[in-house]
């Protein structure tokens, strides 16, 4: 209890200081793509509109770093409805189909027949299952396997992702929640805080274990009506 609290005292932390980030950084950030999509269009020197490339690449990267850090100051409000979860597991997956990172690794459903139906906001659920499975995807970049499970224990349901990848060391696993903290090249340190960030808001938990080069598992719980 004590460690949840201090997670979401870190958050709202967080929150209020991207607040002003978000807007100082973000409106001359839409200048700056705009000078560079006209310059794309109009030069015709080929090393040149590489570099442009690369550097509009590197700027949506800043872009998509802010959209993350203001999902801590500005999370919309909760949309209610009735869920059936295997059905959002199943359109959550289907918005990923073509993502390139899930190409070489093999999806395995086990998903319980007639599973409770939960009152959630689905958008936001579906938001924090396409994480998990991406960071998966990333942890098996060599391939493997992702088994997603739904089930029922006691008055709550469960949705549980278990990859055959890379796992993660137990100095790392306590620290994988805390906003900002990445161990990846490319890594935000933002998804699975914002991740754990939604699930809780929705009355639930998102815990996680691992073995190193056994792989990891992260639990979702959700009440159930």
């Amino acid at each position: 209890m004590e460690d949840q609290m201090m997670h979401s005292e870190k958050l709202a932390l967080l929150g209020r200081l991207t607040t002003g980030i978000v807007n100082e950084i973000g409106n001359p950030l839409t200048s700056v793509f705009s000078f560079i999509q006209m310059l794309k269009a109009k030069e015709q020197d080929e090393f040149k509109s590489e570099s442009l490339e690369t550097i509009d690449l590197y700027m949506k990267r800043i872009a998509d770093i802010l959209k993350r850090l203001s999902g801590f100051s500005s999370m919309p409000p909760l949309e209610l409805k009735p869920c059936k979860v295997n059905s959002l597991i199943e359109n959550s997956l289907s918005l990923i189909q073509y993502d390139t990172r899930v190409n070489n690794i093999t999806i395995v459903k086990d998903l319980m027949p007639d599973i409770p139906q939960i009152t959630t906001d689905g958008n936001l659920l579906s938001q924090v299952i396409v994480n998990i499975v991406l960071n998966a995807a990333d942890a098996m970049q060599d391939g493997g396997t992702l088994t997603i499970r739904s089930g029922e224990q006691a008055d709550t349901v469960l949705i549980a992702f278990e990859d055959s990848g890379v796992g993660i060391p137990a100095k790392t696993l306590v620290r994988i929640f805390d906003p900002l903290y990445t161990t990846k090249e490319k890594g935000t340190g933002l998804g699975l805080a914002v991740s754990q960030n939604i699930v809780e808001k929705l009355n639930g938990t998102l815990s996680a274990e691992s073995e190193v080069n056994k792989g990891s598992r992260f639990v979702i719980t959700l009440p159930v009506d």
